[in-house]
């Protein structure tokens, strides 16, 4: 037989057949539903963004207009003053965000668990509250966001068993095996023909989908290149399963036996090993750094603030030595405004915010490399992030937003204070190098 004959086989046994019509409409529901899910928050995210940047313009003009007036801010709040380095800045409402990819749409990753918008003033840090305002419930968290990749990664192994059940166990248990292989001499080429027709119809059947998606979507205009390595691995990921399945037919079992080993097979691939790896990684790395976090920002903040004013003056100076060339570097700490000195504070608090930032991204790295170095017996979560990384929506992807939202406000409040001890009056001019700080 010839690939058409088999195709054309493989097409009548389809139609034929209520369970595997019912179990490709499944899976394609699944796979519509996902992919609007990862159309949906990336358009929610999209418009929050713009709505952010609405607001922040907003407050920037509220803020030029103070002082184009000479004015100091709003008369009900005597406490602002916008031309001082603090509440300039305060007022310039720096924002950090993390624009969406395209890819989103098939791959939303972590992209419902951590915030994509922060903004960012003296006190911020990579661990606020609002930076985890996405959290989902947690069990939500647990099995992952239902993302075109999870529908294909977890789902379309079972949709390739149903496809393939009836080949090779059939013809042992209705015992045609014999007449195929005096037919054909052997009966490989029988099963790695059906085998390969039903490759092709499936491969198709995601290309359309992704293409289709994509088209309506934007992907392919915005990110073709990620598209296409996306679906690189999503057909090879299908093939290798399908390789699988060959290979496990020509042990020659019943439908029923082969079935059951598929299945299991899947099981142990999708479920256990993937549940023992996270399950490894809690126990090795357990979540408690967290508590670490919030315990250092309340306590270690009264310590700092208790702690001699010479003695934090001279930290901030070694971490910051330019203070040294200011016009206030010189001043007795006696004659130090309360405002100067809370300047020192406040530098002193972000950068040891700092500190233990990096401490728990480096335990959150240690985590992350006990999971990547699982891949090679734990492949279908590999594939998974890699795929994530592509939409930027992997771990590697927050974590380097957190990072820039650490490097964001220690650059703020080193602005501030080279600035106040530079006894610098803000007007219009400065407040534009303000507005333009994070954009470096």
């Amino acid at each position: 037989m010839n690939l058409f004959n088999y195709l054309k086989w493989e097409w009548i046994n389809f139609i034929r057949s209520p369970y595997k019509i019912i179990a490709v409409v499944l899976f394609l529901i699944a796979a519509g539903f996902s992919i609007y899910n990862g159309y949906a928050l990336r358009n929610k995210q999209l418009d929050t963004i713009s709505k952010v940047k609405a607001i922040y313009k907003k407050q920037l003009d509220e803020a030029k207009a103070y002082l184009k007036a000479n004015k100091k801010g709003p008369e009900d709040s005597p406490w602002i003053d916008v031309q001082t380095p603090y509440w300039a800045m305060y007022s310039s409402a720096q924002h950090l965000t993390k624009a969406p990819s395209p890819m989103m749409v098939f791959a939303v990753g972590q992209a419902e668990q951590f915030g994509f918008y922060k903004r960012i003033n003296a006190w911020s840090t990579a661990y606020d509250g609002d930076l985890a305002a996405e959290i989902s419930n947690p069990e939500r968290i647990a099995l992952g966001a239902l993302d075109f990749t999870f529908v294909v990664l977890f789902l379309l192994p079972i949709l390739l068993i149903v496809l393939c059940f009836t080949v090779g166990g059939y013809e042992q248990d209705k015992q045609v095996s014999k007449l195929i292989k005096i037919q054909l001499g052997v009966q490989s080429p029988w099963i790695f023909g059906r085998i390969i027709s039903i490759g092709i119809y499936v491969s198709g059947f995601l290309i359309a989908l992704i293409l289709i998606s994509a088209l309506f979507s934007g992907v392919i205009a915005e990110a073709g290149n990620s598209l296409f390595q996306f679906s690189a691995i999503i057909l090879l990921y299908t093939w290798i399963w399908l390789l699988g399945i060959i290979g496990l037919i020509h042990l020659q079992m019943g439908q029923t036996a082969q079935a059951m080993t598929l299945t299991l097979i899947w099981v142990i691939f999708a479920m256990v090993i993937p549940g023992a790896v996270h399950q490894a990684a809690s126990l090795i790395y357990p979540n408690n750094l967290m508590v670490e976090f919030l315990d250092a920002k309340r306590e270690d903040t009264e310590d700092i603030y208790d702690t001699d004013f010479p003695i934090v003056r001279n930290r901030v100076i070694q971490n910051y030595p330019e203070l040294k060339e200011t016009k206030l570097a010189t001043v007795p700490d006696s004659v130090f405004a309360q405002n100067l000195k809370s300047s020192i504070y406040r530098t002193e608090i972000a950068y040891h915010m700092k500190e233990v930032s990096e401490k728990i991204e480096n335990s959150f790295g240690e985590k992350n490399s006990f999971i990547t170095s699982s891949y090679w017996f734990n492949p279908i979560i590999g594939i998974q992030n890699y795929l994530f990384g592509l939409a930027e929506t992997d771990y590697i992807a927050y974590q380097n937003y957190r990072k820039k939202i650490q490097s964001a406000n220690l650059e703020i409040c080193k602005t501030i204070i080279l600035d106040e001890w530079n006894e610098v009056k803000v007007d219009l001019e400065k407040f534009t190098v303000y507005e333009k700080l994070l954009e470096k």
